[in-house]
């Protein structure tokens, strides 16, 4: 077999198949079950493919914004800050609870390639504006616009010893966090848009 020889090894080799994940033959994985194993006796293994996967659990909610072969920037805390881009290889339910991810990399170093379990994030899209708990939105209806009281979502921010509230628009949301946008409508409306400065009540 032609490849890269490495002689570390840490007992993860054969926890997944690379067949079984290129053919998306992983229903029985168990994230329960990753335990490594003992792997004395090898001198060390051989690397033929640049490629490598990442399974990772996902929510309901972000399995809804993935699809196959969309590309994506996953982050390792553990070994580098900086992004790499790879790919949404596929996504598998294992139970009717766990759904995972496979995601596809193509950037190796030493680092990575000691890098088997932790933590990662998942970018699939970058957002400029005002970062929100859900826990500070506030809805407000206005006498003659109470049939699109969906438009006036905003939060209440400190004025002085008053509260006042404004409107913010928001371009994305979270689970627990919305982004709003930097821009400024309030010439569109007689109630004003969040500003940056504005201290806003949680």
């Amino acid at each position: 077999m032609a490849g890269c020889f490495v002689s570390f090894l840490d007992g993860y080799e054969n926890l997944v198949n690379y067949e079984d994940i290129k053919k998306s033959r992983i229903q029985n994985f168990r994230f329960e079950n990753t335990e490594p194993e003992n792997r004395g006796g090898h001198l060390g293994k051989i690397i033929s493919s640049g490629d490598w996967y990442i399974i990772c659990k996902i929510s309901d909610e972000n399995k809804q914004k993935l699809k196959k072969g969309m590309e994506c920037e996953i982050r390792i805390p553990s070994v580098d800050d900086k992004g790499m881009v790879s790919t949404v290889y596929d996504l598998i339910s294992l139970d009717p609870d766990v759904n995972v991810a496979v995601i596809c990399c193509r950037c190796m170093n030493k680092e990575i390639l000691k890098f088997r379990k932790g933590e990662i994030y998942l970018k699939l899209n970058e957002y400029y504006g005002y970062k929100l708990k859900k826990s500070s939105l506030c809805y407000r209806s206005l006498e003659n616009n109470s049939e699109n009281s969906d438009d006036l979502i905003g939060v209440n921010v400190k004025y002085g010893n008053s509260i006042l509230f404004k409107k913010i628009k928001i371009i994305y949301s979270g689970e627990e966090f919305v982004v709003a946008s930097e821009e400024d409508f309030s010439e569109e409306d007689d109630i004003q848009y969040l500003k940056r400065g504005d201290e806003v009540i949680v």
